[in-house]
């Protein structure tokens, strides 16, 4: 079994400095959609005060405007787009994307599946053709020396192996943009063996195996991983696995499918003890979407992320 790695970006600090760098040199044009009263704004207007972003507002003017106010949010330099409907508001954000007029998109209150629905949509022009689209976790979990990125709870339904294969590239992409390059990545499954009546473990196992004859490329793959082994190197070791340069120091997890990714995420949103962001990415440009249960610096933390993907 390999010495445990440590990338150079292993926290959330990093991953601020990061960004700030990065803001430094061109602020990135980010639309808030439907701020009104969300958990977002506060964060999204800490992102603006510390010059990481370029502020737009895609709400009903008014009562933005009447919110601010009432918040003593100075928005002098906020460009405003007044649209009163959300979905009205999402697929215009989404369309200003492809024309290159804005470089990230944030989720206000509007519902996520909701959200997810019209982003989707034909209309909002939001997917590149043939270019697969993913959610995207990052956590600093407590007891963990580094950073951990889990994919996919939110985006994709299927759970083919196509599907499996884009999401890892996905990853693999991202990752490169916060700084952590050839990252290692656990396919996660019940078991660590290949049992045939266990389709994830064949899934695992594929992956593996592509990553091995390159064509999955930047980054070292295993599968099938149960969760256990895959961030814990005594456990790796109990369960015989030697030899793998992912067992007990994952960068990155992939979910066998949306629930266990979901579940994940959700478990250790609450009893987790982790800082924590999220994304969608693979778009036109990054979205910052975050859960009902998520904290104002978990929003934050995804702004950042999307700084960095942008």
């Amino acid at each position: 079994m390999n010495n445990f790695n440590i990338p150079s970006v292993k926290s959330f600090k990093d991953i601020y400095s990061k960004a700030k760098d990065k803001a430094n040199k061109y602020k990135p044009k980010t639309a808030l959609i439907a701020p009104h009263g969300s958990a977002m704004t506060e964060s999204f207007v800490k992102a603006v005060n510390e010059n990481l972003i370029e502020p737009f507002i895609l709400a009903d003017e008014k009562l933005f405007r009447k919110y601010a106010l009432n918040n003593n949010i100075n928005i002098d330099g906020y460009k405003i787009l007044d649209i009163n409907q959300p979905d009205k508001a999402i697929i215009t954000a989404s369309q200003m994307s492809g024309k290159n007029e804005i470089d990230i998109i944030v989720k206000g209150r509007v519902p996520a599946e909701e959200f997810l629905n019209i982003l989707f949509e034909k209309e909002s022009k939001f997917q590149k053709k043939g270019k697969p689209v993913s959610h995207i976790s990052l956590f600093q979990p407590k007891n963990y020396q580094k950073l951990l990125m889990l994919t996919d709870g939110a985006v994709t339904v299927k759970n083919d192996l196509k599907s499996l294969i884009n999401i890892t590239n996905n990853a693999i992409s991202f990752s490169g943009k916060i700084g952590i390059d050839n990252p290692r990545i656990a396919v996660l499954a019940a078991v660590e063996v290949v049992y045939p009546q266990m389709d994830s473990t064949i899934k695992g196992a594929v992956l593996a195996k592509m990553a091995e004859r390159n064509q999955i490329k930047g980054a070292f793959i295993d599968g099938p991983l149960s969760f256990d082994v895959a961030m814990d190197m005594e456990a790796a070791i109990g369960k015989g696995i030697k030899n793998s340069e992912v067992a007990g120091q994952a960068d990155i997890m992939i979910a066998p499918d949306i629930d266990t990714g979901n579940s994940i995420y959700k478990a250790m949103t609450l009893y987790g003890d982790t800082e924590m962001g999220g994304i969608v990415f693979g778009g036109n440009v990054p979205v910052t979407l975050n859960a009902f249960v998520d904290s104002e610096q978990t929003r934050f933390n995804s702004i950042l992320m999307s700084v960095l993907a942008s």
